[in-house]
């Protein structure tokens, strides 16, 4: 969108970028965590990260038997 944003105004439809953004952009819907989910993902991350950190040595070691 960024690209043919530019385009557009480098081709001198638009006067701005700012018109040419209120042109080409439209509001979203939007949409709110809900506060036990993302506490359950974080746990999860967490848990991810410790694995991670754990294994990332053997992760290395074993990219010699990977195809």
């Amino acid at each position: 969108m960024g690209a043919a944003m530019l385009a557009a105004y480098g081709c001198g439809w638009f006067p701005s970028l700012q018109e040419c953004a209120a042109a080409f952009l439209r509001p979203a819907q939007s949409y709110k965590p809900n506060p036990e989910t993302v506490e359950r993902y974080n746990k999860l991350f967490a848990m991810y990260q410790k694995v991670y950190h754990s294994t990332r040595e053997l992760s290395s070691q074993l990219m010699e038997f990977r195809d």
